[in-house]
């Protein structure tokens, strides 16, 4: 692969964006990630994996100089890549937390929010959905995953006011699920596994698509009815709470599952039957 790295330590896959300058992100970087997260949901000997970037950017969102040289319908191409990226990583059967090493702007945000968690350096770094501010639209399905997690007025906020927000105010908006590490602990040999193993090894959040069972979105996605499996936790709870308060639960029932989620000691798991539209 030229522009993802991939390693593995104690069950924990990192996959590490590496496209100079700013991570930008074009087709060959798509199927790269997407390929990553494909060998990993079938690879028995991960358990979570770790999604980060290289230097001052986690990604700094579409590379737009490179698509100006594109036609409508390869452009048009493209965006169906990227939203099935998203959506891959948001249903994706183990848990993905994103460690923000820099910015995370417009489709590197989308991206970040795709993940079951974020936590983010401190400093200058930001985060946010700017394309108000230049004029561009924003995709439905990463709306609607952007509403899952901080809800509608604040979502909202995130989209109308196009501000790129540090760490401390991404923490209270909902958008990182930790407080800010330092920039020394996000670098360092396995840092970003250190930063984000409470997520990663504790719970399985699984929202898997359903044959037959599923409704369109606005931009062509199918958005997943499936199962949320997972040990009863606060990350758990938040996630579920989340998505009841802000309506994009179409339907949940609960009952008990026997046997321990994702083989884990500390019994029987709960079974949510979920339907999450755009």
């Amino acid at each position: 692969m030229d522009f993802v790295r991939r390693s593995l330590q104690e069950g924990i896959a990192e996959i590490r964006i590496e496209r100079p300058l700013v991570n930008a992100i074009e087709g060959r970087l798509v199927d790269e990630l997407s390929a990553s997260f494909r060998q990993i949901a079938e690879d028995p000997g991960v358990r979570a994996s770790v999604l980060t970037g290289t230097g001052k950017f986690f990604s700094f969102g579409f590379d737009i100089p490179l698509f100006l040289g594109w036609s409508k319908a390869e452009f048009s191409g493209y965006l169906s890549w990227f939203t099935s990226l998203y959506r891959e990583v948001f249903s994706h059967p183990k848990p993905v937390v994103a460690t923000l090493n820099g910015h995370a702007v417009a489709g590197g945000c989308m991206l970040a929010t795709a993940c079951d968690a974020r936590v983010m350096v401190d400093g200058k770094a930001k985060i946010g959905l700017n394309e108000i501010g230049f004029g561009s639209s924003v995709l439905a399905g990463s709306v609607a995953i952007l509403t899952f997690w901080v809800g509608a007025r604040r979502a909202q906020e995130i989209l109308y006011g196009g501000k790129l927000h540090s760490a401390k105010e991404a923490l209270d908006l909902g958008l990182e699920e930790r407080q800010p590490v330092s920039l020394s602990a996000a670098e360092r040999p396995g840092g970003s596994r250190s930063c984000a193993a409470a997520f990663a090894g504790v719970e399985r959040v699984h929202l898997a698509g359903h044959a037959g069972r599923n409704h369109p979105a606005r931009d062509g996605a199918r958005i997943e009815q499936g199962t949320v499996d997972a040990r009863p936790g606060a990350f758990t709870r938040r996630r579920m709470r989340v998505a009841l308060t802000t309506g994009r639960l179409a339907s949940c029932s609960a009952c008990i599952h026997a046997g321990p989620a994702c083989g884990s000691a500390g019994g029987p798991a709960k079974r949510w039957l979920v339907t999450l539209c755009a």
